[in-house]
């Protein structure tokens, strides 16, 4: 039993060390209609890593989403109409960084401010990239980021 203990423990520790990534806030500003944020990914595992940048379009995919924190609690951004329930996601030139050991990429996303957002004070990000993720066009031997990354909420600076 307590070999068995020990097994478990060293494989969640080998799949927990296998992707080292971070995803922080960097800055959020926020005016009468939007706030802009600024986020960082860093790749802190010793190997090179594929990742797929996303955009504003997969919030519907549920592939990145924001908690704002405002005056009535935890709030989910989501300004969509729909969920589009992703099976794959495909990664080609346009749509992907490599970042080696110790590398960062920061990219800036302005998010539209609903009237029932107009209170928020804080804001967290999440990448969820729970899919089947493979290369389209590209050919290249470079793990692919995979699973969930959370940044820790953030004061919303007025612009």
């Amino acid at each position: 039993m307590m070999k068995l203990k020990l097994l478990t423990i060293v494989l969640l520790l080998i799949s927990y060390s296998s992707y080292s990534q971070k995803l922080e806030i960097v800055s959020a500003f926020k005016n009468d209609d939007i706030i802009k944020v600024r986020l960082k990914l860093t790749n802190d595992k010793q190997e090179r890593i594929a990742f797929y940048k996303p955009d504003l379009d997969n919030i519907c995919d549920e592939v990145i989403g924001f908690d704002l924190e405002t005056d009535d609690g935890i709030r989910d951004y989501f300004p969509c109409t729909y969920i589009n329930h992703l099976g794959s996601i495909a990664i080609s030139c346009a749509n992907v960084i490599f970042l080696d050991y110790d590398e960062t990429f920061e990219f800036s996303l302005e998010l539209q401010l609903f009237e029932y957002l107009k209170s928020s004070k804080r804001i967290r990000c999440y990448i969820d990239y729970d899919y089947d993720i493979y290369f389209s066009d590209i050919k290249v031997k470079t793990n692919i980021f995979k699973g969930f990354l959370s940044s820790d909420f953030v004061t919303i600076q007025l612009n």
